[in-house]
């Protein structure tokens, strides 16, 4: 019973946690289309509002996917080998958000 309880709320953390990646990552959508439409005086706030958004996926965001990769990917390998082609595209899609944030 205690590790179904331990899975639900590991879930629940990971659900969380992706929510709060989403929700960044609309808002950081919203303050590059301010930076390039709005005027100059609101420049100063749009930019220190980017900065704290790459400061959350260079930093927390970038914990999570270590945590993801690190412990939960290979866990689910092992214990749950139908996972192994979903876990593979879970990798790809890190793989790709850590290129493009290279980039950017």
């Amino acid at each position: 019973m205690q590790n179904k309880k331990i899975s639900s709320e590991l879930v629940q953390c990971l659900e969380e946690s992706h929510q709060e990646t989403l929700r960044r990552t609309d808002w950081f959508y919203e303050i590059l289309l301010k930076l390039r439409y709005e005027v100059k005086p609101s420049l100063g706030k749009n930019l220190r509002d980017a900065g704290e958004v790459l400061k959350f996926f260079h930093g927390e965001h970038s914990q999570h996917m270590s945590c993801e990769e690190n412990i939960i990917f290979p866990f689910l390998i092992v214990h749950v080998p139908k996972l192994e082609s979903v876990i593979q595209v879970l990798r790809a899609d890190h793989d790709d958000f850590k290129n493009k944030f290279k980039i950017f």
